[in-house]
Protein backbone atom coordinates (compact mmCIF):
# COMPACT_ATOMS: atom_id res chain seq x y z
CA UNK A 1 0.00 0.00 0.00
CA UNK A 2 2.93 2.35 1.06
CA UNK A 3 4.54 1.67 -2.19
CA UNK A 4 1.48 2.37 -4.45
CA UNK A 5 0.81 5.80 -2.61
CA UNK A 6 4.53 6.69 -3.33
CA UNK A 7 4.32 6.17 -7.08
CA UNK A 8 0.78 7.70 -7.23
CA UNK A 9 2.25 11.23 -5.72
CA UNK A 10 5.51 11.02 -7.88
CA UNK A 11 3.36 10.07 -11.00
CA UNK A 12 1.21 12.80 -10.23
CA UNK A 13 4.91 14.89 -9.68
CA UNK A 14 6.36 13.82 -12.68
CA UNK A 15 5.51 17.44 -14.92
CA UNK A 16 6.05 19.48 -11.94
CA UNK A 17 9.50 18.29 -10.98
CA UNK A 18 11.26 20.92 -13.22
CA UNK A 19 9.65 23.83 -10.55
CA UNK A 20 12.56 24.58 -7.62
CA UNK A 21 9.92 24.53 -4.95
CA UNK A 22 8.67 20.92 -5.84
CA UNK A 23 12.55 19.86 -5.94
CA UNK A 24 13.04 21.90 -2.82
CA UNK A 25 10.33 20.02 -0.64
CA UNK A 26 10.06 16.91 -2.98
CA UNK A 27 10.69 14.42 0.14
CA UNK A 28 7.84 15.40 2.05
CA UNK A 29 5.91 16.27 -0.43
CA UNK A 30 5.90 12.60 -1.60
CA UNK A 31 4.96 11.71 2.00
CA UNK A 32 1.37 9.84 2.15
CA UNK A 33 -1.40 12.54 2.94
CA UNK A 34 1.37 15.49 2.79
CA UNK A 35 1.44 16.11 -0.91
CA UNK A 36 1.20 19.41 -2.29
CA UNK A 37 -1.59 20.17 -0.30
CA UNK A 38 0.32 20.26 2.75
CA UNK A 39 2.94 22.41 0.90
CA UNK A 40 1.02 25.30 -0.20
CA UNK A 41 -0.90 25.39 3.72
CA UNK A 42 3.06 25.62 4.74
CA UNK A 43 3.99 27.86 1.82
CA UNK A 44 0.82 30.21 3.29
CA UNK A 45 1.14 30.22 6.88
CA UNK A 46 2.62 32.70 9.39
CA UNK A 47 4.59 31.25 12.22
CA UNK A 48 6.08 33.39 15.32
CA UNK A 49 8.85 32.08 17.27
CA UNK A 50 9.64 34.07 20.22
CA UNK A 51 13.14 33.39 20.94
CA UNK A 52 16.01 32.71 18.77
CA UNK A 53 18.35 31.30 21.29
CA UNK A 54 18.19 26.75 21.99
CA UNK A 55 14.50 26.35 21.45
CA UNK A 56 13.93 28.51 18.96
CA UNK A 57 17.24 27.92 17.10
CA UNK A 58 16.89 24.79 16.01
CA UNK A 59 12.70 24.87 15.64
CA UNK A 60 13.91 28.14 13.02
CA UNK A 61 16.39 25.85 10.54
CA UNK A 62 13.93 22.91 10.46
CA UNK A 63 10.82 25.89 9.82
CA UNK A 64 12.57 27.76 7.02
CA UNK A 65 13.82 23.91 5.46
CA UNK A 66 9.87 22.73 5.23
CA UNK A 67 9.02 25.92 3.63
CA UNK A 68 7.06 27.74 6.30
CA UNK A 69 6.01 30.88 3.60
CA UNK A 70 6.69 33.84 6.53
CA UNK A 71 8.40 33.38 9.81
CA UNK A 72 8.92 36.31 12.57
CA UNK A 73 11.95 36.13 14.90
CA UNK A 74 11.53 37.98 17.90
CA UNK A 75 14.51 38.12 20.19
CA UNK A 76 16.46 41.51 21.67
CA UNK A 77 19.16 39.08 22.68
CA UNK A 78 23.13 39.01 21.25
CA UNK A 79 24.77 36.14 20.43
CA UNK A 80 27.63 35.25 23.00
CA UNK A 81 30.43 32.85 22.76
CA UNK A 82 28.39 30.71 25.11
CA UNK A 83 25.45 30.27 23.45
CA UNK A 84 27.14 28.28 20.45
CA UNK A 85 27.14 25.44 22.57
CA UNK A 86 23.54 24.62 21.77
CA UNK A 87 22.50 27.60 19.46
CA UNK A 88 23.94 25.74 16.55
CA UNK A 89 22.10 28.26 14.04
CA UNK A 90 24.91 30.80 15.03
CA UNK A 91 29.30 30.64 14.36
CA UNK A 92 31.44 32.66 15.86
CA UNK A 93 31.19 35.31 13.41
CA UNK A 94 28.00 36.41 14.39
CA UNK A 95 28.94 37.03 18.08
CA UNK A 96 28.06 40.21 19.75
CA UNK A 97 25.71 40.36 17.34
CA UNK A 98 21.56 40.70 17.44
CA UNK A 99 19.52 37.37 17.73
CA UNK A 100 16.99 37.82 15.46
CA UNK A 101 18.85 39.85 12.86
CA UNK A 102 21.76 37.06 12.72
CA UNK A 103 19.40 34.48 12.29
CA UNK A 104 17.18 36.06 9.80
CA UNK A 105 20.84 36.10 7.87
CA UNK A 106 21.76 32.48 8.33
CA UNK A 107 17.95 31.23 7.64
CA UNK A 108 17.61 33.66 4.21
CA UNK A 109 20.79 31.59 2.86
CA UNK A 110 19.27 28.17 3.80
CA UNK A 111 16.01 29.27 1.79
CA UNK A 112 15.83 32.07 0.26
CA UNK A 113 12.03 31.62 -1.41
CA UNK A 114 10.54 32.07 2.10
CA UNK A 115 10.02 35.82 3.97
CA UNK A 116 11.01 36.38 7.22
CA UNK A 117 10.60 39.01 9.29
CA UNK A 118 12.56 40.38 12.83
CA UNK A 119 11.72 41.95 15.74
CA UNK A 120 15.44 42.59 17.22
CA UNK A 121 13.90 43.47 20.48
CA UNK A 122 12.54 42.16 23.94
CA UNK A 123 8.82 41.72 23.34
CA UNK A 124 6.74 44.02 25.36
CA UNK A 125 2.78 43.65 26.29
CA UNK A 126 1.92 45.83 23.84
CA UNK A 127 4.46 44.21 21.07
CA UNK A 128 3.32 40.60 22.14
CA UNK A 129 -0.05 41.06 21.47
CA UNK A 130 0.90 42.82 17.96
CA UNK A 131 3.16 40.37 16.85
CA UNK A 132 0.42 36.92 17.85
CA UNK A 133 -2.50 38.69 15.75
CA UNK A 134 -0.43 38.21 12.47
CA UNK A 135 0.70 34.52 13.36
CA UNK A 136 -1.05 31.29 12.89
CA UNK A 137 1.12 29.17 14.75
CA UNK A 138 3.18 30.33 17.44
CA UNK A 139 6.45 28.88 19.31
CA UNK A 140 7.07 30.11 22.98
CA UNK A 141 11.17 29.61 22.77
CA UNK A 142 11.58 31.70 25.64
CA UNK A 143 13.45 31.06 29.24
CA UNK A 144 11.24 34.43 30.81
CA UNK A 145 8.90 33.10 33.51
CA UNK A 146 6.69 36.74 33.22
CA UNK A 147 7.04 36.75 29.52
CA UNK A 148 5.73 32.68 29.23
CA UNK A 149 2.49 33.82 30.61
CA UNK A 150 2.19 37.35 28.24
CA UNK A 151 2.65 34.93 25.41
CA UNK A 152 -0.20 32.69 26.84
CA UNK A 153 -2.85 35.14 27.48
CA UNK A 154 -2.31 36.87 24.23
CA UNK A 155 -2.32 33.77 22.69
CA UNK A 156 -5.18 32.90 24.39
CA UNK A 157 -7.38 36.44 23.60
CA UNK A 158 -6.47 35.70 19.64
CA UNK A 159 -7.25 32.01 19.36
CA UNK A 160 -3.75 31.64 18.03
CA UNK A 161 -2.06 28.29 18.66
CA UNK A 162 0.69 28.05 20.89
CA UNK A 163 3.45 25.29 20.69
CA UNK A 164 5.44 25.68 24.42
CA UNK A 165 8.53 23.88 25.70
CA UNK A 166 10.91 23.53 28.86
CA UNK A 167 13.81 23.06 29.75
CA UNK A 168 15.93 21.87 32.99
CA UNK A 169 19.28 20.69 32.47
CA UNK A 170 18.82 16.79 30.88
CA UNK A 171 14.95 16.94 30.48
CA UNK A 172 12.34 18.48 28.30
CA UNK A 173 8.65 19.55 28.56
CA UNK A 174 6.20 19.91 25.19
CA UNK A 175 2.57 20.82 24.66
CA UNK A 176 0.39 22.58 22.65
CA UNK A 177 -2.30 24.92 24.57
CA UNK A 178 -4.91 26.96 22.44
CA UNK A 179 -5.38 24.54 19.92
CA UNK A 180 -8.84 22.44 19.07
CA UNK A 181 -12.07 21.99 19.88
CA UNK A 182 -11.09 22.15 23.85
CA UNK A 183 -8.13 24.00 23.94
CA UNK A 184 -5.89 24.02 26.88
CA UNK A 185 -3.48 26.36 29.06
CA UNK A 186 -0.58 26.97 30.09
CA UNK A 187 -2.13 27.64 33.21
CA UNK A 188 -3.67 24.11 33.21
CA UNK A 189 -0.18 22.88 33.54
CA UNK A 190 0.74 26.06 36.02
CA UNK A 191 -1.78 27.98 37.50
CA UNK A 192 0.41 30.79 37.95
CA UNK A 193 4.45 32.55 37.74
CA UNK A 194 4.99 31.14 41.28
CA UNK A 195 4.14 26.94 40.33
CA UNK A 196 6.76 27.64 37.27
CA UNK A 197 10.17 26.11 38.40
CA UNK A 198 11.98 26.20 35.32
CA UNK A 199 14.74 27.90 35.62
CA UNK A 200 17.74 29.55 33.09
CA UNK A 201 20.38 27.51 31.69
CA UNK A 202 22.83 30.28 33.63
CA UNK A 203 21.89 28.37 36.61
CA UNK A 204 21.14 25.07 36.26
CA UNK A 205 23.00 24.29 33.03
CA UNK A 206 21.96 22.63 29.92
CA UNK A 207 23.03 19.89 27.63
CA UNK A 208 23.12 21.36 24.22
CA UNK A 209 21.26 18.37 22.65
CA UNK A 210 18.06 18.74 24.75
CA UNK A 211 16.89 22.03 23.30
CA UNK A 212 18.04 20.85 19.81
CA UNK A 213 15.83 17.92 20.13
CA UNK A 214 12.88 20.14 22.04
CA UNK A 215 13.27 22.78 19.74
CA UNK A 216 12.48 20.17 16.57
CA UNK A 217 9.71 19.05 18.26
CA UNK A 218 8.02 22.41 18.30
CA UNK A 219 8.75 22.82 15.06
CA UNK A 220 7.18 19.17 14.00
CA UNK A 221 4.22 20.66 16.12
CA UNK A 222 3.69 23.84 14.05
CA UNK A 223 3.95 21.89 10.81
CA UNK A 224 1.27 19.24 11.95
CA UNK A 225 -0.92 22.43 13.40
CA UNK A 226 -0.57 23.95 9.66
CA UNK A 227 -0.70 20.75 7.45
CA UNK A 228 -3.61 19.59 9.86
CA UNK A 229 -1.43 16.26 10.04
CA UNK A 230 -1.09 13.49 12.65
CA UNK A 231 -2.27 14.47 16.25
CA UNK A 232 -0.84 17.61 18.12
CA UNK A 233 0.57 17.37 21.62
CA UNK A 234 -2.80 19.33 22.96
CA UNK A 235 -4.43 18.68 26.22
CA UNK A 236 -1.27 16.86 27.62
CA UNK A 237 2.31 17.32 28.35
CA UNK A 238 5.16 15.52 27.21
CA UNK A 239 8.19 14.88 29.44
CA UNK A 240 11.33 13.44 28.28
CA UNK A 241 14.51 12.57 29.93
CA UNK A 242 17.71 12.69 27.83
CA UNK A 243 19.84 10.32 29.98
CA UNK A 244 17.70 7.50 29.72
CA UNK A 245 14.86 8.48 27.63
CA UNK A 246 12.19 8.07 29.68
CA UNK A 247 9.04 9.74 28.34
CA UNK A 248 5.78 10.30 30.24
CA UNK A 249 2.94 11.74 29.30
CA UNK A 250 0.42 13.24 31.30
CA UNK A 251 -3.28 14.36 30.29
CA UNK A 252 -4.27 18.14 31.35
CA UNK A 253 -7.07 18.71 33.44
CA UNK A 254 -8.80 22.54 33.49
CA UNK A 255 -7.89 24.73 36.58
CA UNK A 256 -9.79 28.16 37.07
CA UNK A 257 -7.55 30.81 35.83
CA UNK A 258 -5.09 33.37 37.38
CA UNK A 259 -3.73 36.85 36.10
CA UNK A 260 -0.29 36.67 36.24
CA UNK A 261 -0.31 40.47 37.85
CA UNK A 262 -1.99 38.87 40.85
CA UNK A 263 0.27 36.22 41.26
CA UNK A 264 3.21 39.01 41.35
CA UNK A 265 1.55 42.02 43.33
CA UNK A 266 0.33 38.85 46.18
CA UNK A 267 3.32 37.51 46.41
CA UNK A 268 5.22 39.22 50.18
CA UNK A 269 8.24 41.22 50.07
CA UNK A 270 11.37 40.27 51.25
CA UNK A 271 11.07 42.01 54.41
CA UNK A 272 7.72 40.72 55.18
CA UNK A 273 8.52 37.20 55.29
CA UNK A 274 12.41 36.11 54.26
CA UNK A 275 13.83 36.93 57.69
CA UNK A 276 11.94 34.70 59.57
CA UNK A 277 12.53 31.69 56.96
CA UNK A 278 15.17 29.32 57.67
CA UNK A 279 17.09 27.16 55.04
CA UNK A 280 18.14 23.76 54.92
CA UNK A 281 21.72 23.01 53.25
CA UNK A 282 22.60 19.57 54.48
CA UNK A 283 20.91 16.38 54.02
CA UNK A 284 21.76 15.22 57.72
CA UNK A 285 20.31 18.52 58.45
CA UNK A 286 16.97 17.84 56.66
CA UNK A 287 16.99 14.41 58.03
CA UNK A 288 17.87 15.57 61.78
CA UNK A 289 15.17 17.88 61.28
CA UNK A 290 12.20 15.56 60.28
CA UNK A 291 13.72 13.03 63.36
CA UNK A 292 12.81 16.24 65.50
CA UNK A 293 9.26 16.38 64.05
CA UNK A 294 8.86 18.88 61.41
CA UNK A 295 6.95 17.57 58.42
CA UNK A 296 8.89 17.89 54.92
CA UNK A 297 6.10 18.89 52.54
CA UNK A 298 6.78 18.26 48.91
CA UNK A 299 4.86 20.79 46.83
CA UNK A 300 5.78 19.41 43.01
CA UNK A 301 3.17 18.48 40.88
CA UNK A 302 2.43 14.73 40.46
CA UNK A 303 3.74 14.15 37.32
CA UNK A 304 7.24 15.53 38.35
CA UNK A 305 9.96 13.15 38.47
CA UNK A 306 11.57 12.06 40.45
CA UNK A 307 9.38 11.52 43.34
CA UNK A 308 10.43 11.24 46.63
CA UNK A 309 10.85 7.91 48.21
CA UNK A 310 13.63 7.77 50.25
CA UNK A 311 12.57 9.82 53.42
CA UNK A 312 9.15 10.54 54.91
CA UNK A 313 7.10 13.69 53.55
CA UNK A 314 3.59 14.58 52.61
CA UNK A 315 2.81 15.65 48.95
CA UNK A 316 0.64 18.77 48.61
CA UNK A 317 1.10 19.90 44.92
CA UNK A 318 1.54 23.69 44.24
CA UNK A 319 -1.66 23.80 42.55
CA UNK A 320 -3.90 22.44 45.35
CA UNK A 321 -2.01 24.16 48.19
CA UNK A 322 -4.38 26.34 49.24
CA UNK A 323 -7.17 24.17 49.25
CA UNK A 324 -5.17 21.23 51.03
CA UNK A 325 -3.26 22.80 53.85
CA UNK A 326 -5.29 22.59 56.15
CA UNK A 327 -3.88 18.82 56.36
CA UNK A 328 -0.82 20.96 57.75
CA UNK A 329 -2.71 22.68 60.60
CA UNK A 330 -1.15 20.18 63.85
CA UNK A 331 2.76 20.84 62.74
CA UNK A 332 4.77 23.23 64.43
CA UNK A 333 7.32 23.02 61.98
CA UNK A 334 7.31 22.72 58.49
CA UNK A 335 10.17 22.10 55.65
CA UNK A 336 9.14 23.08 52.21
CA UNK A 337 10.83 21.57 49.01
CA UNK A 338 10.45 21.47 45.25
CA UNK A 339 12.52 21.21 42.10
CA UNK A 340 14.78 24.15 42.42
CA UNK A 341 14.08 25.73 45.28
CA UNK A 342 11.68 28.26 43.69
CA UNK A 343 8.01 27.40 44.51
CA UNK A 344 9.17 26.13 47.98
CA UNK A 345 9.87 29.64 48.85
CA UNK A 346 7.17 31.62 47.04
CA UNK A 347 4.52 28.96 49.31
CA UNK A 348 7.07 29.18 52.68
CA UNK A 349 6.77 32.85 52.43
CA UNK A 350 2.75 32.98 52.00
CA UNK A 351 2.73 30.11 54.21
CA UNK A 352 4.84 32.14 57.29
CA UNK A 353 3.14 35.38 56.19
CA UNK A 354 -0.33 33.52 57.42
CA UNK A 355 1.07 31.41 59.97
CA UNK A 356 3.69 33.13 61.85
CA UNK A 357 3.52 31.23 65.10
CA UNK A 358 5.15 28.27 63.04
CA UNK A 359 9.05 27.10 61.91
CA UNK A 360 9.13 27.39 58.36
CA UNK A 361 12.39 26.27 56.20
CA UNK A 362 12.71 25.93 52.40
CA UNK A 363 15.20 23.97 50.20
CA UNK A 364 16.99 25.77 48.23
CA UNK A 365 18.77 22.76 45.99
CA UNK A 366 15.76 21.15 45.81
CA UNK A 367 14.91 17.45 45.64
CA UNK A 368 18.88 17.08 44.60
CA UNK A 369 19.45 17.66 48.15
CA UNK A 370 18.35 14.25 48.76
CA UNK A 371 21.06 12.49 46.71
CA UNK A 372 23.86 14.23 47.77
CA UNK A 373 26.49 12.56 50.16
CA UNK A 374 28.01 14.22 53.25
CA UNK A 375 31.24 14.62 53.22
CA UNK A 376 33.37 13.07 56.23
Amino acid sequence: MTFRILSQNRNALKKLTTFKPVNRYHRQIILPGFGIEAQSKLASSHVLVIGAGGLGSPALQYLAAAGVGSITIADGDTVSLHNLQRQTLFHEGVIGHNKALAASEILQKLNSEINIQTIPAFLTTESIQSAIQAADVVLDCTDNLEIRYEINDACCQHQTPLVYAALYQFEGQLSVFHYGKDPFDLRDVYPDISANSVISCDIGGILGTVPAILGIMQANEAIKIICNIGEACSGKLLLINMLDYQQHSFTLQKRSKTLITSSIKDAPSQSESDAAIKEVSSLSQLQNLIASGAILVDVREEFEQPRISSIPHHSIPNSRFQSESESLSTASALIFICAAGKRSEYIAQNYKQQHPEKEIYTVPQGVSILSTKESD
